[in-house]
């Protein structure tokens, strides 16, 4: 067996970086009892911490001083002797890189749909030649394939001024990426490692013509029928929170998040995520339950398709059941209480939706709620009861069915018949 060594595998040599976060790695091969590392920045500040007793190890987001940083690691045996490795990390605080700017985020799988990315790069005089580059990178935020195009600031389209320092370009996502892909914007600067932005999201939506809804009948996830009734005191965040705290209690629901821009996520158990709410720019300032997202009901039928002359009649026979015309949503704020008795103004099929500007907004990130027609169809016989109200929630993610008017239609399958869709750009309560 040969002699004991720790050494750094990265940095694997000593280097310049305008991040002020260094994650290091190495090996550390031989019967140590301990193993630590040791930063030590040019103010005479020293830093320490243990790590873990690998051959392989890693430790994330070592915090670096502008000027030099002394990074040792140090291996200690059971007889005390002692061994190290060493690079000194130079920091340069001066570059600054803005957030990025993606537009559309959401595309349609194999529709070669140009994604315009722009990023604010400062000073533009650290930058070299070679050009600020979009790159895969992995889970972990490194590199994982090609560029997939590059940013310019030369005032040509899609870049608007020259030497402004936003850089702007477009790129196509490759036919084979998963639905999501993540990326990065690597910039190259003069005598100094690569800096990279944050990581952004690309996701790839799957098309689907009507004939094939049926497909998705096993991927739907029913959770129990829930209203939220929340404080008029509450801010957006904390409706939010509130709202998500029930969320997390529906059978099928794997996770939920509110993030700090005053979106609701959650994941299905299978499914894509999905986002819930967002703050309202309508009415910024006013009273919290005005800025609250609403609860829109309404009935959709848009558009139906079925198939032989059973399935037409029940179209019909819903179109003809519906109480609350379509040009006449109701809707609820998120601040008053949602009973059953406003719901009832809605017959068989019902839509609930979150809309964060008190009206109908189509996005293809939308999502909607959808509750199922009752296995008891003894309804045809019977008053409204609030058992016959007892229904369940089902939520699909949107899917994509073709050009109308100019523009993509995206559908949602409403029960176990029929795909309902719609053009994005109309205005609430429009027949097309």
């Amino acid at each position: 067996m040969g002699d004991p060594f720790v050494i750094l595998t990265s940095p694997a040599k000593d280097l310049s970086t305008p991040s002020p976060t260094l994650s290091i790695r190495g090996l550390a091969v031989g019967a140590f009892k301990s193993l630590r590392w040791n930063l030590r920045t040019t103010g005479g500040q020293t830093l320490t911490g243990a790590i873990p007793l690998k051959e392989e190890w890693r430790v994330e987001d070592l915090e670096l001083s502008p000027g030099d940083n002394r990074i040792t690691i140090t291996g200690t045996l059971a007889d005390g002797r002692t061994v190290s490795d060493s690079r000194t990390v130079t920091y340069h605080e001066d570059l600054s890189l803005g957030p990025v700017s993606v537009s559309p985020q959401y595309i349609l799988v194999d529709a070669h749909t140009p994604v315009e990315i722009s990023l604010r790069v400062s000073p533009a005089s650290l930058l070299t030649e070679e050009g600020v580059r979009v790159l895969p990178v992995d889970a972990e935020g490194r590199p994982s394939g090609n560029a997939l195009g590059t940013l310019k600031d030369d005032g040509q389209a899609p870049d608007a001024v020259a030497g402004d320092g936003l850089y702007t370009g477009r790129v196509l996502v490759p036919d084979d990426a998963e639905r999501t892909i993540t990326l990065r914007v690597m910039v190259p600067l003069e005598d100094l490692d690569p800096a990279f932005s944050e990581r952004f999201d690309i996701h790839v939506m799957a098309p689907i013509s009507p004939t094939e809804y049926m497909q998705f009948e096993e991927t739907r996830r029913v959770v129990p029928e829930r209203y939220f009734t929340l404080k008029a005191t509450m801010s957006v965040h904390d409706a939010l929170l509130q709202v998500a705290s029930e969320l997390k209690a529906m059978p099928g629901v794997a996770s939920v998040d509110v993030s700090e821009e005053g979106e609701l996520w959650w994941t299905m158990r299978s499914g894509p995520m999905a986002v819930f709410g967002e703050p309202n720019p309508l009415t910024k300032g006013s009273s919290p339950v005005e800025a609250i997202p609403s609860l829109l009901l309404e009935p959709f039928y848009d558009e139906f398709h079925a198939t032989g002359e059973d399935e037409a009649r029940d179209v019909e026979t819903i179109l003809k059941t519906w109480r609350c015309p379509p040009a006449n949503p109701v809707e609820v704020k998120l601040g008053q209480d949602v009973t059953r008795a406003v719901l009832k103004t809605l017959n068989r099929y019902r839509l609930i939706m979150i809309d964060s500007h008190g009206g109908v907004r189509r996005s293809t990130n939308e999502v909607f709620f959808m509750i199922e027609e009752p296995v008891d169809e003894s309804w045809r016989d019977r008053e409204e009861s609030d058992d016959w109200w007892d229904m369940k929630l089902q939520r699909l993610a949107p899917r994509w069915l073709g050009r109308r008017n100019g523009v993509d239609a995206w559908g949602y399958a409403i029960g176990p018949k029929f795909i309902a869709h719609y053009n994005p750009v109309l205005q609430p309560g429009t027949v097309v």
